[in-house]
């Protein structure tokens, strides 16, 4: 860690030329700087149309935050450098505190930020560039200024009916855009500003990765050293049924609206299944999610992970660490082919692994500067 971060100095971050060095300010405007965080260990992941997560060893003792400051959830952004490049930032979430000298923090990716936010309006889509309509579900982002970055490319025009409290959150919705045909997707961005603090921006894009136009990429600091590749038969069907739901005020005889999706493979029996969608009211919606899943989910559904390890170098030899580079992750249709999984009964769908591709990253222990 930099002298700076071990004495826990205040205002703008000083990134240490090697290693890892962490920095926090406040998350609600004029984001007020906290200072230089000490930090023992650090463990973060990025993904690809979903939220990374993070986990970190703070000591109380040292630093510019103590137990009752780090409690104080979602207020403070904390932001991860390895050497001079920005690479994470998120909001704490959680501690746990063994009355040790350091405590552990929970954190969520900063645009994930939007898996609290519910979707307290109504709005319709008529032929709108889907983009535009991602951009607008991601909207809240503004109260802890992250900002959207919107990448059309030849743009896509869709309709969409967003009703109150539909869904589970803004990001339950943002996600479920991404998982439609030819969807867009998004990730995380880091970069600097002109007076050199942290921004994180949420970009979002089509083409989809995998494109050879595609306008976006997962990039993870570090080489990959671990790919481990899973297929499931969980989501896989050939009849789908997609159930939505009813509009406010209906009468208790309705019933709620449904579509049914058959598509026969050679040598595979039957094999059903059903998709809620709470919030959605409208059949054009429904079929167009069930034509998606029917395609998708003709097959065993793949999910792709590459991990690498950042270390500062002087741990071995004496000679400098620097960053490995960045891998850019791609797979053509990634993220038709994540793993979901349904709630039981008419619950909305899991936020489990349905990430295109997923990146981690472990620093190790930061070493006392020599």
């Amino acid at each position: 860690m930099s002298i700076d971060q071990a004495a826990g100095g205040t205002g703008d971050p000083v990134a240490s030329p090697q290693g890892w060095t962490f920095w926090a300010d406040n998350a609600t405007p004029p984001y007020a700087p906290i200072g230089q965080v000490a930090c023992t260990a650090f463990t973060c992941t990025w993904a690809l149309s979903g939220f990374g997560a993070a986990e970190a060893v703070i000591p109380v003792a040292q630093g510019a935050m103590g137990r009752l400051d780090l409690l104080k959830f979602y207020s403070y952004r904390l932001w991860a450098y390895y050497g001079p490049t920005l690479v994470w930032g998120g909001l704490a979430t959680g501690l746990s505190d063994d009355g040790g000298p350091a405590v552990t923090v929970a954190l969520a990716e900063l645009p994930g930020y939007l898996n609290v936010k519910q979707y307290a309006t109504t709005q319709t889509y008529t032929q709108v560039e889907q983009t535009t309509i991602a951009g607008d579900l991601a909207g809240r982002l503004d109260n802890i200024g992250v900002p959207r970055l919107l990448t059309p490319g030849s743009g896509f025009k869709r309709n969409r009916t967003y009703t109150y409290l539909q869904g589970q959150s803004r990001g339950d919705l943002l996600e479920q855009l991404t998982q439609v045909t030819g969807g867009p997707e998004f990730r995380s961005e880091y970069s600097l500003d002109t007076n050199g603090r942290p921004v994180c921006a949420l970009h979002i894009a089509y083409p989809r990765v995998g494109s050879s136009t595609s306008g976006l990429a997962l990039v993870v600091p570090g080489g990959a050293v671990t790919f481990t590749s899973t297929w499931t038969s969980e989501q896989m069907r050939t009849r789908t049924f997609s159930v939505g739901d009813l509009p406010p005020n209906s009468p208790g005889t309705a019933t709620k609206p449904s579509v049914l999706v058959v598509q026969t493979q050679a040598g595979v029996p039957e094999i059903d299944h059903v998709d809620d969608w709470p919030g959605v009211t409208d059949t054009s919606t429904l079929t167009e999610r069930a034509n998606t899943f029917a395609a998708v989910y003709a097959q065993p559904a793949f999910t792709g992970t590459a991990a690498g390890q950042l270390r500062d170098r002087r741990r071995r030899g004496g000679k400098p660490g620097r960053p490995a580079g960045a891998d850019r992750l791609r797979d053509a249709g990634a993220a038709d082919r994540g793993d979901r999984g349904r709630r039981r009964g008419h619950g909305g769908m899991e936020r489990g692994d349905h990430h295109a591709a997923a990146g981690q990253a472990v620093a190790d222990p930061c070493p006392a500067e020599q």
